[in-house]
This record gives C-alpha cells, sequence and structure tokens, in this order.
C-alpha cells in the first residue's frame, strides 16, 4: 500500500456495508467497474463513466490480473473524440472485514480535455426509492436530492461527504478527499478528472464508502458466480423432443380435424377487437417463427406446425424473412439489383405457410426487416447502409422516396406471390391476417440518426415547410435534428411518421391487401403512441425483464412481484397502446430464457390479455433455425420447458377465454401539454405507461387510453384518471384483485392465483411464501420456492365436472453447467445440453368429483409415464407432485376413460362434460 501511494494513486475505499442481517458481497463486473448485492439482491453499482471533449464516450478496456486476494489493472486508453491516450492503473483488495479498497491512478499522456472521468454510483431503486441524498462540503453546506437521482445538475462543487439515506434509516457514506465536483444524471457522478489535464501528472482521490455491517469481496469474478443446484433436477430436453402435451384440440373441430386456417374468411378489426368474416370472434395466441425456421422448407415447416399445434397455438409471425438465412430477395440476381424475389425460398415460404393453415394455425406476414440496397438499385448512399444489419434503414426510409418505391416494389411481388401449394396469391389468403408497415420503426427516438445528406436537407427542408404552413418557429436550422424535444419538433416528427405511414398503407391497399396493416410497434413516448395511431389496429413490443430483446438486463425479474409504480411494468408497455375502437396485439413479446422466473410470465399474460379482452400476442421466439437447438437461447424457446409450459397453459386461459374480460372500464386521458413531453425523470416513473394508478388498474378493470382530455362519444368509462392522478395513485395495500375475482395477485410476496371455473392456478414464490393457496376448487401447498401450478379442464366443463385434466407444474430451467455473475443480471457461463428442469415438489388438492382418477407423468416424448392413482375423498383428490415423476405436464383422466384416447398420443375429445 506503501508503494502505491508513493506513484500518485487515485484511491478508492468501499466500505461497503448494509443491513447487519445479510451483509453486502462486491464483486468485479468487469476490470473496474464493482457490483454490490446485499441479500441476494441488486445493492449497489461503482462503475467508470468517461467522456471526452463534446460528450464523446470512451472506455478502459483490458482486463485485470488477481494475485493473492488483490486485482491488479494496468490500461492505456483514447480519449473519446481525440487521439490522445489516458493510461489507468488500478488495485482492489478488502484490507479488513467491513472494507474493500480501490487505488487507481490517471496519468495524461499528453495535454488533454475530457468533460469527465467518473466514479458513477448509482443505488439500486428498490433499496434507496424515496430515500434522500446528501451532498456535503468542507465547510459544512449541505444539498439535497431525491432517490433514486433522477434529475440533471450536481450534489455540489465541491464535495467531501455523500450519504445516501433509505426510508428506512439504512445509510451508505462516501468519504471524498479531496473534495470533488459530483454531477447527478440517474447517478452520482464522482468526477475524478476534469476539464484540462496535464501531460505526465496523475490525479489521486480517496473515496471510502462506510455503513455498518461486514463485506465480502470477490477478487475473481469467477469466484462470484452463482450456480444453481441441479443436482435433483432432471433432464426435459423438449427442443429434440418435441412438445409432450397435445393441445391440438383447440384447432379442431368435434370430430377431431383441423379446422384450416381461413375457413372463416378474413380476419377485420371493428369496434376494437378482431373479427372474422363470417361474424366469428378472432382471438390470437402464438410465437414467432423466424429466419431459418421460416424459410427452410417442408419438413421443418410440417415439424414446427406440429410442434405449434400441440402446444395450442393458433397464429405464427414469420418475421426476418429477407435477413440472413436464405432470404426470399435475390441479393444476388445477375441485374445487380435487389428488386427480385429468390424463388426457392419463397417457395419453402409457401410450404411454411400452407402446413400451418392445414393445422389451423394464421400467419402474421412481416416480409421486410433487414433489407439492403445494391449501387444498381439507385438508393442514395447505398454503400452506407451495410449487408442486411438490422434497422440499418431507420430513419432513412420515412423520407426518401426511392427507398419507399422498392420497397413498395418488393411488396407487390411478395402480396402478388401465388403460393404453389394452395394455389392461392397471397394477398387473397384469408390464413395470412396482419401486417405491418414497419417493425420497430427508429424514427420514433427522434432524428438524432438523421446524420447524412441527402436527408439532412430534406428533413430540415421539410420541417420549415411544414412549420410554416403550421405556425411554428422557422428558420431553425439543426436543432429539428439535434433537439428530440419541443412540441413542435415532436410535432414534426409525428407528421414524418404520419405521412410515410398514409404511403406504405395506400401502396399495400393498392397491392389489393384486405387485412388490416399497423405502423408501427415499438414506443416509449406518448407522441409516439400518437403516432402509430389511427390505422387498422395497435401493435407494442415488449420484452419483460429489461425491456430489450433477448435476456434483458436482468436474469430475475418475477413479474408478480412487480410493484405497479415500479417503471417498466409487465403489462403497461402493452396497456398503453389501448386506445377507444382500436384492436391491440403484440407481435414480440416475452421473458425470455435464460431469465429465471420465466415460467410464470406468458400464463400471466394470457390471463390479463383474456381480462383486458386484447386480441393478440406471439411471442419472440419459438425458433429462428432450420432444426431443433438442445440448448437454451434467447430466441429459441423450443427448447426450453419452462416456455413451453408456460405458453401451453396460457393457450388454453387465452383463446378459451377462460379468464372473463373485465366488468368495468377505467380511461386514462393526456392533456395537450403531455402529449409533446418526454417524461424520463427516475426511470420515466411520470410516463403513463409507468404510473402506479395505471399499473394497478390493468390488473383490476379493463383500461382505455385517450390521447387527449376526453373520450370520444359512445366510449364509456366508470371512472377516469388524468397522468397526473395515476401518477399520485396509492396502494392501500399489496394486493390487486380483478372486478371479476378470477385474479389476484399480492407483489409483497409474488404470488398469484388464477380462479375460473376450467383454470385455476397458483405461481410465483409459492414455497417462499410458506403457506397454502386456495381457489374454488383447488388448494396448492407447494414446498418449491418458486413454482408455476395450472390446473386445466380439457373439456368444456368446470374443473369439477370434467373428467379430463392437464397438470402443469414448473419451476427453472437452465442449461447444463450454466452459472450467473453474483446479482444475476447475466449469463457469465452459457452450459451445454441438456436442459435441465427443476421439480416442483408438494401437494395439490383438486375437487375433481367422485370416482376413480388417476394421473400420467407425461415423459418428454409425449408419452405417458407410470399411472399414479389419486386418493379422493369427498370428491376431493390428493396429488401429490414428487421429484421422482420428472416432468412439467401430468394429465389427469377419470377411470374408465371415456371417448378419447391419451393426451400424449393425440387427444380426441368426444364429450364436454362428466356424465
Amino acid at each position: 500500500m506503501k508503494a502505491l501511494e508513493t506513484l500518485g494513486v487515485l484511491l478508492l475505499i468501499i466500505c461497503a456495508m448494509a443491513l447487519p442481517a445479510a451483509g453486502v458481497d462486491v464483486y468485479p463486473e468487469s476490470a473496474i467497474n464493482y457490483t454490490a448485492v446485499e441479500g441476494g439482491y441488486l445493492h449497489l453499482y461503482a462503475n467508470n463513466a468517461s467522456w471526452g471533449p463534446s460528450w464523446a464516450y470512451f472506455s478502459f478496456g483490458g482486463s485485470a490480473i488477481v494475485s493473492n486476494g488483490h486485482r491488479y489493472y494496468d490500461y492505456t486508453a483514447t480519449i473519446g473524440g481525440t487521439t490522445n491516450k489516458i493510461r489507468m492503473r488500478h488495485e482492489c483488495w478488502q484490507p479488513v472485514s467491513n472494507q474493500v479498497a480501490m487505488w487507481f491512478e490517471l496519468t495524461p499522456q499528453q495535454d488533454a480535455l475530457v468533460v469527465m472521468i467518473a466514479c458513477a454510483v448509482n443505488g439500486y431503486k428498490p433499496v434507496f426509492a424515496g430515500g434522500t441524498a446528501y451532498g456535503i462540503s468542507p465547510e459544512g453546506q449541505t444539498n439535497t436530492a431525491a432517490l433514486p437521482l433522477s434529475v440533471i445538475g450536481t450534489l455540489g462543487a465541491s464535495v467531501s461527504r455523500v450519504i445516501l439515506r433509505a426510508t428506512n434509516g439504512m445509510e451508505e457514506i462516501i468519504d471524498i478527499d479531496p473534495p470533488r465536483r459530483i454531477t447527478m444524471d440517474s447517478q452520482a457522478r464522482i468526477e475524478l478528472a476534469s476539464g484540462a489535464l496535464t501531460a505526465g501528472v496523475p490525479l489521486a482521490t480517496t473515496l471510502t464508502f462506510t455503513f455498518p455491517g461486514a463485506a465480502t469481496f470477490f477478487a475473481n469474478e469467477q469466484e462470484s458466480w452463482i450456480e444453481s443446484d441441479t443436482n435433483n433436477w432432471f433432464a426435459y430436453p423438449v427442443g429434440p423432443g418435441g412438445v409432450p402435451v397435445d393441445l391440438s384440440f383447440l384447432n379442431k373441430d368435434e370430430g377431431g380435424n383441423f379446422i384450416p386456417a381461413g375457413a372463416h374468411g378474413f380476419v377485420a378489426a371493428t369496434n376494437g377487437n378482431f373479427v372474422f368474416e363470417d361474424g366469428t370472434p378472432a382471438r390470437f395466441w402464438g410465437l414467432n417463427c423466424t429466419a431459418g425456421a421460416a424459410l427452410s422448407g417442408t419438413n421443418r415447416a410440417a415439424q414446427l406446425a406440429t410442434r405449434l399445434a400441440r402446444l395450442g397455438v393458433n397464429v405464427v409471425r414469420l418475421h426476418h424473412l429477407d435477413s440472413w438465412a436464405s432470404p426470399i430477395i435475390d441479393y444476388n440476381h445477375p441485374d445487380g439489383t435487389t428488386q427480385h424475389l429468390y424463388e426457392p425460398s419463397m417457395t419453402n415460404l409457401d410450404a411454411m405457410i400452407h402446413q400451418m393453415k392445414l393445422r389451423g394455425i394464421y400467419t402474421v406476414l412481416d416480409p421486410w426487416v433487414q433489407r439492403c440496397f445494391k449501387p444498381a438499385d439507385g438508393v442514395a448512399d447505398y454503400g452506407h447502409y451495410g449487408e442486411r444489419n438490422n434497422f440499418y434503414l431507420h430513419p432513412w426510409v420515412y423520407m426518401d422516396a426511392r427507398m419507399q418505391e422498392l420497397i413498395g416494389l418488393t411488396w407487390s411481388q411478395i402480396w402478388n406471390h401465388v403460393n404453389v401449394y394452395t394455389g392461392v396469391a397471397y394477398k387473397d389468403e384469408p390464413a395470412i391476417i396482419i401486417t405491418e408497415v414497419i417493425n420497430e420503426g427508429l424514427m420514433q427516438r427522434g432524428a438524432n440518426s438523421v446524420s447524412r445528406n441527402p436527408w439532412i436537407t430534406t428533413f430540415t427542408n421539410g420541417y420549415e415547410v411544414w412549420a410554416r404552413l403550421n405556425g411554428w418557429k422557422t428558420n431553425v436550422g439543426m436543432t429539428i435534428i439535434s433537439q428530440n424535444y419541443g412540441e413542435a419538433n415532436l410535432r414534426y416528427y409525428n407528421y414524418v411518421h404520419h405521412n410515410f405511414y398514409d404511403a406504405m398503407v395506400a401502396r399495400f391497399r393498392a397491392i389489393g391487401l384486405r387485412i388490416p396493416i399497423n405502423a408501427n410497434n415499438w414506443s416509449a413516448w406518448p407522441w409516439e403512441v400518437l403516432a402509430q395511431s389511427g390505422y387498422s389496429f395497435m401493435d407494442s413490443h415488449h420484452y419483460y425483464g429489461g425491456d430489450q430483446i433477448g435476456p434483458g438486463s436482468g436474469l430475475g425479474g418475477l413479474w408478480l412481484s412487480h410493484p405497479p409504480g415500479m417503471p417498466e411494468s409487465p403489462f403497461g408497455k402493452f396497456a398503453v397502446h389501448a386506445l377507444p375502437g382500436a384492436a391491440l396485439t403484440s407481435s414480440e413479446c416475452g421473458n425470455n430464457p435464460p431469465k429465471t422466473y420465466r415460467s410464470a410470465y406468458s400464463l400471466g399474460l394470457a390471463a390479463v390479455a383474456s381480462f383486458q379482452d386484447w386480441d393478440g400476442f406471439t411471442g419472440y421466439a419459438y425458433s429462428q433455425a432450420g432444426s431443433p437447438g438442445s440448448t437454451l437461447s434467447a430466441y429459441e424457446w423450443e427448447t426450453d420447458p419452462a416456455s413451453i409450459a408456460s405458453i401451453a397453459a396460457g393457450a388454453l386461459v387465452y383463446r378459451r377465454g377462460d379468464v372473463r374480460p373485465a366488468g368495468q372500464t377505467v380511461g386514462f386521458t393526456h392533456s395537450n401539454a403531455e402529449l409533446w413531453d418526454l417524461p424520463w425523470q427516475n426511470g420515466g416513473e411520470k410516463n403513463l405507461r409507468n404510473t402506479r394508478g395505471f399499473n394497478t388498474m390493468i390488473e383490476q378493470h379493463k383500461v382505455l387510453v385517450s390521447l387527449s382530455n376526453a373520450f370520444p362519444s359512445g366510449v364509456t368509462t366508470f371512472t377516469n384518471f388524468t397522468v397526473a392522478q395515476a401518477f399520485a395513485y396509492s396502494n392501500t395495500t399489496t394486493e390487486v384483485t380483478s372486478d371479476t375475482g378470477e385474479l389476484w395477485r399480492d407483489w409483497g410476496r409474488g404470488v398469484g392465483l388464477i380462479n375460473t371455473p376450467r383454470t385455476q392456478a397458483a405461481y410465483g414464490n409459492l414455497g417462499i411464501a410458506s403457506q397454502a393457496f386456495s381457489t374454488a376448487d383447488c388448494t396448492f401447498n407447494i414446498s418449491t420456492p418458486y413454482a408455476v401450478v395450472s390446473l386445466s379442464s380439457l373439456v368444456d366443463a368446470p374443473i369439477s365436472n370434467s373428467y379430463h385434466w392437464l397438470l402443469v407444474a414448473v419451476a427453472r430451467a437452465e442449461n447444463y453447467g450454466q452459472a450467473a455473475n453474483h446479482a444475476m443480471t447475466r449469463i457469465t457461463r452459457t452450459g451445454a445440453a441438456p436442459v435441465m428442469s427443476e421439480p416442483v415438489v408438494g401437494t395439490l388438492s383438486a375437487r375433481l368429483g367422485a370416482g376413480s382418477v388417476v394421473m400420467y407423468p407425461i415423459r418428454v416424448n409425449g408419452t405417458r409415464g407410470p399411472a399414479v392413482p389419486l386418493a379422493v375423498t369427498g370428491g376431493v383428490a390428493t396429488i401429490d407432485l414428487k421429484a421422482e415423476h420428472q416432468t412439467i405436464f401430468y394429465e389427469i383422466t377419470v377411470i374408465p376413460e371415456p371417448g378419447m384416447i391419451a393426451m400424449g398420443l393425440g387427444l380426441c375429445l368426444l364429450g364436454h362434460a362428466r356424465r
């Protein structure tokens, strides 16, 4: 230590202690970033944040060396926006039981300028929400800010002590020597270096974080990894094995024959819902099949269609058809253009649509995502875009007439293409139900990425014309691009959106499309919802647990534990698109593998969507590959028993309408000012989708959103909230119950119930709660800490009057040998096949009626395991769930079995209720 001090080192000491009961574990996330975990939950981050001149971000790469419990680091980085170099030396260890010490040395190699090099401290919101940050100067002057930090500003120009005080009185104290400036922008940035730096002069700072209790420091990140104890788990490889259950009866007639998709005619969006041409209500539950999965030919198409039908799915979204796997566009055509379809891939697409149609599965066709061009196409600056990169035409396509023309040409070729298996052109195929103008259109993030000509000129000139016509400020120059805020700018962006959507919808209609068309499916702010409104229906993508594609920002995220007032709620992003008279879908959604508690999400989504009477959901994704995989992947649910179980249970709840629609409707209105505001502060807590009142009402009543301060005539609501009222709403308990009485959740304990005549379920932290949960016909007494247990009648009769039931009992699922970081926010070791499932252990008492009842564990290949006779007393069967059953699905039937064959061999129902 003395030797390091003589080198002029920046010293950072974290005395990382929290509540005495648990203490804090501190571990490295990378060479110089650290995370503190308290009681198994995220507690505090201390990360590097560095910007060169003009906020040019840069980072320090490389890796640390570990020796004798110490971390050593030495790396020279290039300052952002310059060619200047700065060296960082770092050492980290635990000197005593309540400290973790870090030393840094920052030495510029040339005179240099930086905005800042900072230690950014960020307290985890559930720990510090409602607390206060204090910045204290050496003279004792104190500044305060609400926690978690959300405002942009300073906590002090010269701060020697920071106190982060939670509402329960717990404090974390950061002593700073010498005092430093602290800025705030969703974190406290302790500026270790800022402004002009002199070549060869090191900067030294000491930070000491002090709290009661002990800390454990992991010098080696791998030592901190979390790996589940899977000794009593079992292999359940649904990728190679297929879908064990058979719910294909949902797509069949009473004779056991598939009803082909399209048998009811074209779908239309009418009065806020989908309906078929013959008047049959339409509701869709399904998954995405993309790229290689969609374009691999008849055998794979037949396999996928069979598997999806067995899952109870009645819709598939075909996506990334122009992307990386045998794209439907001929990118190697002799004329050098991209203006021709690749017929072999189109034939494979024909097979996919045909095989799905045969099994009663409708298609959402999404013809373009990663379109690219070649010089002969005549698109300006075509070489800038790369080759089939996702979103690379955004935002240029919103304003480029040639791009729009070529995309329209491709659409015309696709929709006029005649399926070689059905003999029907796509535009005339009622098995294809909906499409979209653009997938995740990135113009809605504002115009910041309009960074090249000729589009800069097109965009800025377009604003000037629009502003003159509409009475807004003119001669604004580049601020229409650089400032993605302000009413005038956002109104212009909205105008650009609608011009593009109107033109492209007109192209669809000119081709002859009759199906509903939506504009876009990606939004964050109210104006973006407005920008995609006014078309056939609304669509919203949402990946719960880190609102991003793939695993997201964490492996936890049990939706049943999510408080209504915490941003990025489970269903708020869908519901904010629930506009009067508009059908609502989500073409991409999920709580993707490898998230820990994903098996609860699809079932919960199905229940809430049925309650809200929303119209269609396709999880992303069942598969992207030409053959089944054998390990977990964010986009390969085909291999995931947890996702498969939840999708199957959800199919029964949603498609049959087991959960009744809400009895009353609550409205939410926006003022004009709120439409053009970007409420980003504190994680967007005042954005309607994140407010406590809005998210509580989603589980209590039907919600409708008006993009004005009133609702259209004919819309009846029993009460309305403004955005401010939704934010101010206060929950008196941690429980919410639907107005039908069929849904209940306690986010304080992370448990929920579904209580309908045909499906009854308990899910969440059942074992942790250490109590039994009861519904009308069932009592769930589960010892597995986290589990999903759902019992459904498989005939048109209540559970208590049925003769055939499906029991889903699923918990966690992981690749063999999988490991995660200590905070459970990322996978550190992927693991290998087979996928392992955690057994659900406990007792379910179910009122199944008098008589003999037997239960069969369903093997992964769909066959029945050994029969387990159930004890029935007074019409109540006792079901013992045991690890030795090694399954996530159970089939239960009366003896003798009336008019049907075993589920695992292909279910065929001939009755409706117990005779």
